[in-house]
């Protein structure tokens, strides 16, 4: 007996730490107003300024951060990433406690999020500029999304010739060929 195995690993990819500026409270005559006060009460050095400034509007609009996923899809939007959320939590609450009502539910929400998820990769692909994509890199990662990375199935060709079954592929590549 012979036993091949075939160990394959593939590293899970990091997910990227993303900085900005949160403006959800930001009110610019507030902003212009402090900026003015706190320049008015410091030397007009270009460093004195700068410090001023970012100081100023970290009062006003502070950094924050958020981790994005590594593996994130193009047609990724905010409805369709809460749907699944939604989902997952309905997931979570079936396992736990599985009654014909959490059934139902997450059977309606699982449903859900896959028409949403094909309507979003339809919009996207179908409004995607084709002149952008230059080379094979950036078309392979932009059409990689379209084809299943499930196992590719190989379907056998049979030919019926003069009553007689033929499965062999150099046999029926002669008889194609004649």
């Amino acid at each position: 007996m012979v036993l091949t195995v075939l160990k394959v690993k593939i590293e899970k990819q990091t997910s990227q730490k993303m900085t900005y500026r949160d403006y959800k409270k930001f009110d610019e005559n507030n902003f212009k107003k402090d900026l003015a006060i706190k320049i008015s009460n410091s030397s007009s050095t270009c460093e004195s300024f700068e410090n001023n400034f970012l100081e100023v509007l970290e009062n006003h609009a502070p950094k924050k951060s958020k981790y994005i996923r590594a593996n994130q899809v193009p047609y990724m939007s905010k409805s369709l990433r809460k749907a699944i959320m939604k989902r997952s939590e309905l997931q979570s609450k079936l396992f736990k406690n599985r009654t014909y009502q959490n059934i139902v539910n997450y059977k309606k929400q699982r449903n859900f999020c896959s028409r949403l998820n094909k309507r979003e990769k339809k919009n996207y692909y179908s409004k995607l500029d084709t002149r952008k994509i230059t080379d094979n890199k950036t078309f392979w990662k932009t059409m990689k999304p379209l084809f299943s990375d499930k196992g590719c199935s190989r379907s056998t060709i049979t030919l019926i010739d003069n009553g007689k079954i033929v499965k062999e592929d150099q046999e029926i590549s002669n008889i194609i060929s004649v």
